[in-house]
């Protein structure tokens, strides 16, 4: 990560700068998510601030959505859901009109999740409706390639956090969280072993 960062010190890049800092936000955004993975929140946080910026220098609003996602899920495994919202709703502003329904979808149910664990079931509800109506409108060869980890065991994952985290607040919703969990486990593959787990 810091050998590719140090690529934009040397000279003037010229036409090739935008992809040069488009691939090094990539990549700090892939050590900042294998940090996080193993447990070393500093150094998640760091390539991910740098990832954020490197990709709002390259103007790449729909990586830099990426990014904040990324950001926002570390915020919610350290139990720091407003700031999860608040990355969240961020990234959601700068994207405007260069949101796809995947990365709309994306956001919305992790914003779900956040909004649920905070005890505001309703608007959970809705952020959750929002991110199913947008995945019903997902054209994959219109979305960024990165996306493609982002299908329906995906969705049905995020309604299994959602009706978890308001168990957590009324027991009434655990049997929906089972169900909702199990039907996600059912439709991810082989290759999602993270997001079966």
């Amino acid at each position: 990560a810091h050998a590719v960062t140090n690529l934009l010190d040397h000279g003037d890049a010229g036409a090739v700068r935008g992809p040069l800092l488009t691939a090094v936000a990539e990549i700090r955004q892939l050590a900042g998510w294998s940090s996080f993975d193993a447990g070393r929140h500093a150094d998640a946080q760091r390539h991910l601030l740098a990832a954020e910026r490197t990709a709002l220098a390259g103007g790449d609003l729909r990586l830099v959505a990426r990014v904040r996602y990324c950001q926002a899920r570390q915020f919610q495994y350290l139990r720091h859901n407003r700031d999860a919202v608040d990355a969240l709703r961020l990234a959601r502003d700068h994207l405007a009109g260069a949101a796809t329904p995947a990365i709309t979808a994306m956001l919305d149910g992790l914003e779900a999740s956040s909004l649920a664990d905070l005890g505001d079931h309703d608007a959970a509800a809705r952020r959750l409706a929002s991110a199913t109506d947008a995945f019903e409108r997902i054209e994959p060869s219109r979305e960024p390639a990165w996306m493609g980890f982002y299908d329906r065991g995906e969705l049905l994952a995020q309604y299994g956090r959602v009706y978890r985290d308001m168990a957590r607040h009324d027991s009434r919703h655990a049997a929906e969280a089972v169900r909702w969990t199990t039907e996600a486990i059912g439709e991810l593959g082989p290759q999602k072993l993270r997001s079966t787990v």
